[in-house]
């Protein structure tokens, strides 16, 4: 089977690859939610870096993340 490699879709920006940066805080680590008084982005926490292609900007949909991503939602 084949594997194709495609634009990460949790990327903040990029036409044919993500740019890498996490896209809930356009990659720059805090948390833009004001009414959050936790200051670091809970989603990449604090780094800035995609966590679905650990900021590479590609993603292929066979690729085994390791995650359960419903189970990280409740973390």
């Amino acid at each position: 089977m084949e594997q194709r490699r495609g634009r990460c879709p949790d990327c903040d920006s990029g036409v044919l690859s993500g740019d890498g940066r996490c896209k809930h805080c356009h990659g720059s680590g805090t948390n833009l939610n004001l009414a959050s008084d936790v200051p670091e982005c809970l989603f990449c926490n604090g780094t800035g870096v995609c966590q679905t292609c650990d900021g590479k900007g590609s993603f292929s949909p066979f690729d085994d993340t390791g995650e359960n991503d419903i189970q990280k939602l409740f973390e």
